[in-house]
């Protein structure tokens, strides 16, 4: 990293600076930030003025997910610095933070984040859960807003743009059955899951529950002889928690299976 700076005194100040930073990394609770790269011009340090486009250059972010590289273009005037632009790659899709502005004394900021066909299958072998694929590609929106130490996310709105599957492979828990009782019917069904569409709605915030709501309609060819079935889940809790010990964690399997009983066609 290198900075310098010029002043000229005169009847009017002009003053002027150029900071280079070249790899560097940053790292929070649960984020890191590797390789910056920018070179900022400003046109006058007094006040601070840094015209908008000048771009930065980011390697890598890892938050939960690792994201691959990214960019964004900035700029500061009075008092205020705004991002014109600012995206990610993720999964062979892309997550995009549309434009918005910050300075200093704003009581919270607001981030709409636009997801852009992310490949699930890709998500899954991130997450690493034993025995589950996804397949499909999903968008959507997640708005964010940030105050003080808080990130909240409020009706954030994630779906597939194409049907899919969802294969979890889960031993049994002693004494039930495939397809006897609600989670041996729930981990029968998810065996094979080829679903036509999925959707997923998110609100919480940090420090508190965060709330996910699933809709997946679609159907196992091997049950119910593939009688199609829709699912209706709510999930509360530590959702960083729920992905990495797997469904056995949801508290839903009763819930689902009755409903999978419920839509199955009846014997006569």
């Amino acid at each position: 990293m290198s900075a310098e700076g010029r002043a000229d005194w005169g009847e009017r100040v002009r003053s002027g600076g150029r900071l280079v930073v070249d790899g560097l990394s940053l790292a929070g609770a649960g984020w890191t930030v590797s390789g910056i790269e920018t070179a900022l011009e400003a046109s006058s340090l007094f006040p601070l003025i840094l015209p908008e486009g000048h771009l930065i250059a980011i390697e890598g972010l890892q938050a939960g997910l690792r994201f691959d590289a990214g960019a964004a273009a900035i700029g500061v005037a009075d008092n205020r610095l705004s991002v014109q632009a600012m995206g990610f790659g993720l999964a062979d899709g892309a997550v995009v933070v549309e434009p918005f502005s910050v300075s200093p004394g704003d009581p919270e900021q607001r981030l709409d984040l636009e997801v852009e066909r992310v490949d699930l299958a890709r998500v899954s072998e991130q997450v690493a859960i034993e025995g589950l694929s996804v397949t499909g590609l999903i968008s959507g929106t997640v708005p964010l807003r940030l105050s003080d130490d808080t990130i909240s996310i409020d009706n954030g709105v994630l779906e597939t743009v194409e049907p899919g599957v969802i294969r979890y492979e889960a031993s049994l828990p002693e004494g039930i059955a495939a397809g006897d009782g609600g989670i041996g019917l729930l981990l029968s069904a998810v065996r094979d899951f080829r679903y036509r569409t999925l959707r997923a709605t998110l609100n919480g915030r940090t420090g508190d529950d965060l709330t996910v709501g699933i809709r997946v309609e679609g159907a196992n060819p091997a049950l119910y002889e593939g009688f199609p079935v829709a699912l209706n889940i709510n999930l509360t809790g530590a959702l960083d928690q729920i992905l990495r010990r797997g469904l056995d964690t949801l508290g839903i399997a009763d819930e689902a299976g009755d409903l999978i009983r419920r839509q199955a066609p009846q014997s006569p």
